[in-house]
Parts: structure tokens; C-alpha cells; sequence
């Protein structure tokens, strides 16, 4: 006999749920794939645990302490996407995390399931460990690894390791190729770094042009070092007005033989940027969006996510485009990711000019 839950009105035999199916039943009907004690069980408990923590569901009310509970029991019968979910939950939120168990937690979880969420943590607790013999080399490791497995984190880290020399063999080659990467998801950190690598490396990686592009870059995506970017345009004006001015089309009012005119144009245009991000970050804090209260090393998602939600999710079908905003584009829906999409669009407009003209 094929069990089904009728007493909750599901006429699927309780086996069959999938994670993405489990996701959309409410509480009771979780609970009674639960009690049937198949092998989607803890799946179920764990998809139950999370939906109550995160209170992203609309059939369930938010239970943190109850969600926890579940997930705990999940971990206990040895679910392994429960025990990774169980380590990240107290690595955030126990005021005394038992850092020992959380990182056997995490060795366990990347021997078993090779997760790049996993291996990036421990990449990054060696990292701030790097006085500690060794630690530079074991988060070069763990990056390496979630690089393998095309994380843009640890593709990212290793770009930047290899140019620094942390953990690894100064390679700049192979720093670049990493960066370049990377860059080319939209993560701004990454473009950052390669502006760095341009403007203080030597001999063939010198390259004043490539540094002020990926600077500019690095700013549109949210990476704030805005006078930063006007120092450098100043210091290297020669080489970088005729780019900047024939990128912008200054008005015809603009002395383009001024030299003042033309730092004042582009500190102007530094500042609209600073201002219009400023102002776009303080709306999303006003409202409590968590994107206002990314911290700097995560800003690299918000150039990742637009570049995800041009390419991909305006693609995709109903279904999952549907989950994709809900879960994956969230902090796009605020005044920063409109921020960012409209400098993606902007850019996309002068790239498209410029390579008109290349043409013609």
C-alpha cells in the first residue's frame, strides 16, 4: 500500500517529495512526512527547521528555537546538509561557539559533500589566523578547492593570494587569469584587485589603462574607494583623460584643453557616483533591507547578482524566476541593487557606442 497523508490533503505517496516539493507544504504536512519515517525524513525536518528560522515561507510563522529543534534532530541521524546548516547557524549565533566541534563539523562536510559554502569557511578562519604557522597555506587550500569547484569566493581569493604571495607562490599570471574571472561575474572586489595588480606591479602587468578601467568598475559595483579613483586619475592625467573624456562626451561648454576643467569634470562625476550610492545605501538601511547592511567584504555580491539577473534569471520560466527573486536576487530588491543596475545599464550603453564607432 502506497502512504499517503490524506488526513492533510496530499495525495502524493509521502517518498516521492522532493526538497522543492517539501518547500511549498505547509507545517502539518511536513510533520507528517516526518512521522512516515521514510528516507526523505530528515530532509523534511531539515527543510521545516530552515523554513521556521528564515520565516521565508508564507504557511509557516517564524519559530526560530522550534526550526533550530528540527534541525538539530536532523544533524543527530546524520544529515549532512542539516550538520552544515546546524554549524553555520551557532558559528553566527552562539555567543560562545565551540570552535573545535564547528571546524570537525566543516571537515567532515567537505570530505563528504565537497561544499564550497564549507570550504570557504575554513579558507576564511585561516585566513584571519595568518600569524598562526601554517594557517596562510591551509586557507590557500580550502580556497583552492572551492575554486575547483567554480565558487566565485575562492576563485576570487586565489586571484588575490596568488598576486600577494599569501599562502602561496607569488604567480601574477595566474592572479590575473583568476581575477579577470572572477571580474567577469561582476564581483567589484575582484576588479578592485586587478586595479591594484595595473597600478603597482612592474614591467608587462603595469598597465595605467586596464587599473583605471577596472577601478571605475570596481565603483559601480559598490566598491567605495572613491578618492582613491580620483588620485589616480589625477596622478596619470595624460594617459587618462583622452579615455575619460571620450567615454563621457563632456559638454561643448567644457575647456577639453583645461587641465583644471577636466579634473573638476571627473571629480564631479567621482562624486555623483559617491553621492547617488550613499544615498541609495541610507534609503535601504531607513527601510531595514538587509542589503544596507552588507559589510565590504560582501559588497562583490551585488555586482555578481546583477550580472546573474541580466544573463540568467530574465530567462528563465515562471517557476524559476519566481524562486530565483525570492531566494538567490534578494538583496537586488532595494535602492542599491537598482543602483547597480542602472550603472550596469549605463555601461552596456557606452560599451555599445564605443564599439559602433570601432566600427564604422
Amino acid at each position: 500500500m502506497v502512504e499517503t497523508a490524506a488526513a492533510t490533503g496530499l495525495t502524493k505517496p509521502l517518498a516521492d517529495f522532493t526538497r522543492g516539493e517539501l518547500e511549498n507544504l505547509n507545517e502539518a504536512e511536513l510533520e507528517a512526512v516526518i512521522a512516515a519515517a521514510h528516507d526523505n525524513a530528515n530532509e523534511a525536518r531539515l527543510v521545516l527547521g530552515r523554513l521556521l528560522i528564515e520565516g521565508t515561507s508564507e504557511k509557516l510563522p517564524k519559530n526560530e528555537k522550534k526550526g533550530f529543534n528540527w534541525v538539530k534532530e536532523a544533524s543527530k541521524n546524520g544529515h549532512l546538509g542539516a550538520l552544515e546548516y546546524r554549524t553555520y547557524y551557532e558559528i553566527r549565533y552562539d555567543k560562545q561557539p565551540n570552535m573545535k566541534k564547528l571546524l570537525a563539523n566543516l571537515e567532515t562536510i567537505v570530505d563528504k559533500t565537497k561544499s564550497t559554502r564549507a570550504f570557504n569557511m575554513l579558507g576564511e578562519f585561516n585566513q584571519v589566523q595568518d600569524k598562526k604557522e601554517g594557517s596562510k597555506e591551509e586557507a590557500a587550500k580550502y580556497y583552492s578547492k572551492s575554486a575547483d569547484e567554480g565558487c566565485q569566493i575562492g576563485i576570487h581569493w586565489m586571484g588575490v593570494f596568488y598576486h600577494l604571495g599569501f599562502g602561496v607562490p607569488k604567480n601574477l599570471p595566474k592572479a590575473v587569469e583568476l581575477l579577470t574571472k572572477s571580474a567577469k561575474t561582476g564581483n567589484g572586489q575582484s576588479c578592485y584587485q586587478l586595479a591594484i595588480l595595473y597600478i603597482n606591479e612592474e614591467g608587462e602587468f603595469k598597465n595605467i589603462k586596464k587599473a583605471y578601467s577596472y577601478f571605475e568598475k570596481a565603483l559601480l559595483y559598490g566598491v567605495s574607494f572613491f578618492e582613491e579613483f580620483q588620485a589616480l586619475f589625477q596622478a596619470n592625467f595624460d594617459e587618462l583623460s583622452p579615455i575619460f573624456l571620450t567615454t563621457k562626451k563632456p559638454s561643448a561648454l567644457i575647456n577639453k584643453d583645461s587641465k583644471d576643467e577636466v579634473i573638476k569634470l571627473h571629480e564631479a562625476y567621482v562624486n555623483e557616483i559617491k553621492t547617488s550610492f550613499s544615498a541609495a545605501l541610507g534609503k535601504d538601511r531607513l527601510y531595514q533591507r538587509a542589503v544596507g547592511f552588507m559589510q565590504d567584504q560582501q559588497i562583490w555580491m551585488i555586482g555578481v547578482l546583477v550580472r546573474y539577473f541580466v544573463k540568467q534569471v530574465l530567462s528563465f520560466d515562471h517557476p524559476d524566476f519566481m524562486k530565483a527573486m525570492k531566494e538567490d536576487i534578494n538583496p537586488l530588491l532595494g535602492e542599491l541593487g537598482l543602483w547597480a543596475l542602472t550603472n550596469y545599464s549605463m555601461r552596456q550603453k557606452e560599451k555599445g557606442k564605443a564599439d559602433k564607432k570601432k566600427r564604422t
